[in-house]
């Protein structure tokens, strides 16, 4: 064997030390991250939510074209809705059970529908609701129309207040 090919068996056997070492490692470690495993079943459901969704979805479009019979409609139908409640059954449990972190996306959109709610108020003339009944609140208000709950006016507190 030649110095040469001595060499070049060293070297490979290097690499292949260096490829191989990380898949040898064990897991368990303090060092290493280990992701709660309702997290992925978390996500997997996701996509298992989404992906019966569009199953319905694409059902009702077929057999609105006619390309399934209503045998095959109702049987498919109640097929991908069991699953989709068995889905969203799973995934209510688990929210429950992990503090799911809200995105950007999330507050975002929240933010957007508080500000369609207050425009849709301010238009109907109502920016309250009450606060035993939920029902909406003219402007004037000093009572519920439905209950007759006594209208708090957290105004009035500020005007007395800047008016001294």
């Amino acid at each position: 064997m030649t110095i040469e090919t001595f060499v070049a068996l060293a070297l490979i056997a290097l690499l292949v030390t260096w490829a191989v070492r990380p898949l040898m490692r064990r897991t368990g470690g303090s060092d290493t991250f280990q992701p709660d495993p309702r997290l992925e079943e978390l996500e997997t459901l996701l996509f298992q939510r989404e992906a019966v969704l569009n199953a319905l979805r694409d059902l009702q479009f077929d057999f609105s074209m006619g390309k399934l019979s209503e045998a095959d409609f109702r049987a498919l139908d109640a097929r991908y809705r069991m699953q989709a409640a068995a889905i969203l059954k799973r995934l209510d449990e688990l929210e429950q059970a992990v503090d799911v972190p809200t995105t950007d996306d999330d507050r975002l959109l929240d933010e957007w529908i508080d500000r369609a709610v207050a425009a849709l108020r301010q238009q109907r003339g109502t920016a309250r609701a009450c606060v035993q009944c939920g029902a909406p609140l003219p402007v004037n208000a000093r009572f519920c129309a439905q209950c007759g709950t006594p209208v708090n006016e957290p105004n009035m507190a500020e005007q007395t207040s800047h008016g001294d």
